[in-house]
């Protein structure tokens, strides 16, 4: 899986994943510019701008961290900027 999010570069290229253990999905899109925005939907949508390395650091957590929180929460660890 991680192997597919360092191919996001190209734009309209997307991915999106239903990680273990999680009520939502992830949604990965490259936009026009090669930025990724992120789409996290659990409970409601939460959108962020990330770069390669952090969206396979998302993946590699979520499908691997088995506390038992939201994504969201542990996500929440991170330094993401969260779009309002």
């Amino acid at each position: 899986m991680v192997r597919l999010v360092q191919q996001l570069t190209a734009p309209k290229a997307s991915l999106i994943t239903n990680p273990a253990g999680s009520k939502g999905y992830l949604d990965f899109l490259v936009l026009d510019d090669g930025s990724i925005q992120m789409e996290l939907n659990e409970r409601h949508d939460d959108f962020a701008t990330v770069d390669v390395a952090m969206a396979a650091y998302i993946i590699e957590m979520a499908m691997t961290d088995t506390r038992d929180m939201t994504l969201r929460e542990k996500l929440g660890e991170l330094a993401i900027d969260w779009l309002p």
